[in-house]
This record gives structure tokens, sequence and C-alpha cells, in this order.
């Protein structure tokens, strides 16, 4: 566990306590002040335990998620933010005791992930909007204002963001646009509580993308108001499309955040793995 997520001390003792008590045989557990630290202790285990209980947000599951894709070990999620969008994507409750049920009572499930430069991603990879979002929240803001914290930043950064040229290239052919945002997704939620799409899922082998056009910013709040229902797609000023691979290029290069963390800056390729990550889902998982 990362014990650096919004709820991690308090959860670590509760989740350990609570699966030695239902009989789940664990070989070891730790709650740590690094995740860089976590992660260099979990290598070991890849491929030689059956199943690998990462408690944390969704930049610590992409780092499980960066460590345990195509091999046999399964994840089991603990989710400790304040987004939590992976665990929105599988029916995961932010409670300890019901998301340690899922791991006793439910099955496994191989479910895509994204790939985006080295980096592998379960949930997003963002440019321009989200980025600065990103930039905008920070460790205290998020635990004092928890999910209410995001709709702040939106607003925030609506009201710094500059637009950009963009080229995305996929199998659907070439666009260009004057852009202020682009989302290519993995699963269904972004941001924390706004869907993608709201057909995106973590099961149909494609990423869904959509890219906010440049416009008023009358058109720009619409936008903002639309994230919670994940019908921005279908406005004017939204391209929105699914592919399973492609190319985006800006102009002037933009920082990409993945998953919630900046991983580097455009030009950026990205593509699909296909059920490559094994994951305890609930018994009722649709996708």
């Amino acid at each position: 566990m990362n014990s650096k997520s919004r709820l991690g001390r308090d959860s670590f003792e509760l989740a350990q306590t609570t699966l030695l008590e239902k009989g789940f045989n664990l070989k070891k557990s730790r709650c740590y002040l690094r995740a860089t630290d976590l992660f260099n202790d979990a290598k070991s285990f890849v491929n030689e335990i059956e199943t690998m209980i990462i408690g944390g947000g969704d930049g610590t599951l992409n780092g499980a998620t960066n460590l345990l894709v195509n091999s046999n070990t399964r994840l089991g999620v603990l989710p400790l933010g304040t987004g939590n969008a992976f665990a929105r994507d599988l029916g995961i409750a932010s409670n300890v005791d019901e998301a340690i049920e899922v791991i006793l009572e439910g099955r496994t499930e191989e479910l895509d992930v994204g790939k985006c430069g080295d980096y592998y991603f379960v949930n997003v990879v963002t440019a321009g909007l989200s980025s600065q979002i990103a930039q905008n929240l920070t460790g205290p803001m998020k635990k004092k204002f928890g999910k209410a914290v995001y709709l702040f930043a939106v607003f925030r950064a609506l009201k710094d963001i500059k637009s950009f040229w963009l080229k995305i290239e996929t199998e659907n052919g070439t666009k260009e646009f004057e852009s202020i945002q682009v989302v290519i997704g993995n699963g269904h939620y972004h941001g924390g509580p706004f869907p993608v799409s709201p057909d995106a899922s973590l099961t149909t082998g494609r990423q869904s993308i959509y890219i906010v056009e440049s416009s008023t910013k009358l058109s720009l709040l619409k936008y903002a108001l639309a994230l919670p229902t994940g019908l921005q797609g279908l406005m004017s000023q939204v391209h929105a499309e699914e592919a399973v691979s492609g190319k985006i290029t800006t102009l002037p290069s933009k920082t990409v955040t993945i998953d919630g963390e900046n991983r580097g800056r455009t030009p950026i390729i990205f593509s699909t793995a296909a059920q490559s990550l094994k994951v305890i889902v609930p018994k009722n998982f649709a996708g």
C-alpha cells in the first residue's frame, strides 16, 4: 500500500487485518512512504504469486499496471486516492471492506491496457487542459476538498488555457485542429468522475479519443458542464473517435499526462494492448 494516497495511512492496518481474518494467505504486506519503494519491492513478486493487492490512487495503480501487464499475476485493487477512476471503471467502491470483498469473492478478467511511448496506462493520456488541471491539483487540496477539487481545477484551467495546433493520425485517417485538449481514454472515466464517452470501456480493444477545439468562452463553459455526463463528444466543437493506435503531434510541444502523472511531451505514439492485464473484478462486472 502507498501511504501517500489520501486514505492510505488509515487503511493499511484495516486491510491487513481483514484479509487475515478472512483466511487470505498473505505472503507479504507493507506500507510504503514512497511509491518507488513499493514498485522496486513488488518487482520480485511478479509471476511468483497469484495475486498482488495494491492500495493507492490512480497513479499508484498505474505503476502496478506497468509491472503486471502481460504477467501471470493478477491485480487486486484497493482504491485509496481522490479520483479512483480505475476503480470506478471496475465498479469497486472506495471502501476497504467492500474492496476486499471483491478481492475474495470476485472473478478474474483480462482487461485492455493502453500504451503511450514506454508507459502503459489504464485510464487516460491527455495533453492540454487536463495536464493544466493536473498541475493545479495539489496533495493538500485533494485531502481538504476530495472529489469536488476536480471541478474547481477544471474552471481554473479553462481560464488560463491557450490553444495549440494538433494533428491526430489513426487508422481512421489524419485530422488537424486548433485545440485546447486531447484525451485518449482506455477506460470509461477520466479526471476522476468524468466519463470519456458513454460507451468507453476496458474491454473494447480500442481507445476512446476526444479533442476539444478552441472556441468561445461560452462554448468552453458548456464543455465543462457536459463533462459529468460524458456527452461532450456530441458537441460541435468536440471531435470524437475510437482507434486501436495512432500518433498525436502538437505545436508547440505540450506536456503529456498519463494516468494523472506528467510523463514527457508531444509528439506521442499510442496503442492498445488488448486483454493484457489480469484484474480481480466484481462478479457483476460487465466491462
